[in-house]
């Protein structure tokens, strides 16, 4: 029975419980979940809802916090919990009991700082998309750091995995990592505790800005470093995807990332690309310049289920074949015969399985949102995501091109789209 079997016969089983700590502050609290997925609990009463959530595993009974794995497993889509079984270090067959997983990681939200405005994400994870889209989410009442009582709620937590995993990870994730303020005030407290010889550090960074000398020199002093490159694309489309950043910028930097493998030699590098129907007619380029120029790293591919509009699973009905054919031949492609993108091609054969309702509306939706959101950013979908413009009908070019001279990018990006949505669909 190979992993995906197992997952399908154990529905309810899941190894995020056991190996990771999501800690998220909020206005009014700090949040600490295990995914993305379920629904966050107050850093107070966590520590009794997880010990419920084990125990459920364990007699195969569902969690309704889970409801959302559930569904996507229900739909053929790639859930998180799939997901998570299919990347587990340790032995699969382990995560009801938990009895032998020896790896336990600390994920930490810095805070939503970043220079991206990337069309998947959302204001709680970017100022530059809250700024381009008028988006705006609560303040957050403090940074973790900066917070006593979290702060030492955290640092127990990193205490706890340090003397009780022989795998111990602390992860941080933003925003973009590498420019929060606040990054280098955890790592400073984890070497001044004599602890950083046996921990992993982490980091989630979208290489879109400069790495600097002084963090190397923190990270050596670690037992080990896991660079995850979020990284979704490249060439033009990498441009639409990620405004307002250039893929050179991220070249350059994976040069000066070369060098920082050679100082830390003790690093492992892997890509966490999210698949929208802004890229995934690129995915043919994205595999062919990784294999010319790092064959080596694992992709680990992150299942895009909001904005729901920009899902691969809801193109319009009229293109779906075309993505089959499109996916069926991009599984022959040599970057699977490496072993290092089994994720990936398990996620790719979901958007051909997936149950998909009536799409119609929703890409129709999709075009005023791409349109509008084109205007703000001064590109547009004909040069950047030629390959997609090339196949939409009349109809759905239309929609787009009326929408982006009409779009009134001084309201909220969602407003101006259903002010369009009436008349448009």
């Amino acid at each position: 029975m190979n992993r995906i079997e197992w997952a399908r016969a154990n529905p309810v089983a899941c190894p995020l419980p056991h190996t990771i700590t999501m800690v998220r502050p909020t206005k009014d609290d700090m949040m600490v979940g295990c995914c993305c997925n379920i629904q966050r609990h107050s850093h107070n009463d966590w520590e009794d809802f997880v010990v419920q959530l084990k125990t459920n595993m364990a007699l195969g009974r569902p969690t309704v916090d889970c409801q959302r794995c559930y569904q996507e497993d229900t739909e053929g889509k790639q859930s998180e919990r799939v997901r998570a079984i299919l990347e587990l270090k340790d032995n699969y067959e382990d995560v009801i009991s938990g009895t032998s997983l020896e790896h336990h990681e600390i994920h930490i939200n810095l805070g939503n700082l970043c220079p991206l405005a990337c069309r998947s994400c959302q204001a709680s994870q970017s100022t530059t998309y809250g700024k381009i889209t008028k988006t705006t989410v609560p303040v957050l009442a403090k940074e973790i750091v900066d917070d006593q009582e979290w702060y030492a709620w955290v640092k127990q937590r990193l205490i706890n995995v340090y003397e009780n995993f022989d795998d111990p990870t602390v992860h941080f994730i933003g925003g973009e990592t590498l420019v929060q303020p606040r990054l280098v005030v955890i790592l400073d407290w984890l070497i001044d505790s004599q602890m950083a010889h046996k921990f992993t550090v982490a980091l989630t960074t979208s290489l879109a800005v400069n790495l600097t000398q002084d963090l190397i020199q923190r990270l050596l002093k670690f037992y080990h470093v896991g660079l995850c490159l979020s990284i979704d694309s490249t060439g033009d489309n990498y441009h639409y995807v990620r405004w307002p950043v250039q893929f050179s910028k991220v070249q350059h930097n994976l040069e000066v990332l070369k060098s920082w493998r050679q100082l830390l030699p003790r690093t492992t590098v892997a890509l966490t690309p999210v698949f929208s129907i802004g890229n995934i007619f690129y995915l043919d380029q994205y595999l062919d310049y990784w294999i010319k120029n790092d064959p080596l790293m694992n992709i680990y591919p992150i299942h895009l289920w909001w904005p729901d509009h920009m899902a691969v699973e809801n193109l319009a009905p009229e293109y779906q074949s075309r993505l089959v054919e499109y996916i069926d031949d991009i599984c022959k492609h040599d970057y699977f015969s490496t072993g290092k993108a089994d994720v990936l091609l398990s996620l790719l054969q979901s958007f051909k399985d997936a149950k998909r309702a009536d799409t119609d509306q929703l890409f129709c939706y999709n075009m005023l949102w791409m349109a509008d959101y084109d205007a703000r950013t001064g590109l547009h979908m004909e040069k950047f995501n030629t390959r997609l413009w090339q196949m939409l009908s009349q109809q759905h070019k239309k929609i787009y091109l009326d929408q982006k001279q009409k779009a009134n990018i001084s309201l909220p990006i969602n407003h101006s789209v259903s002010r369009a949505t009436a008349f448009q669909i």
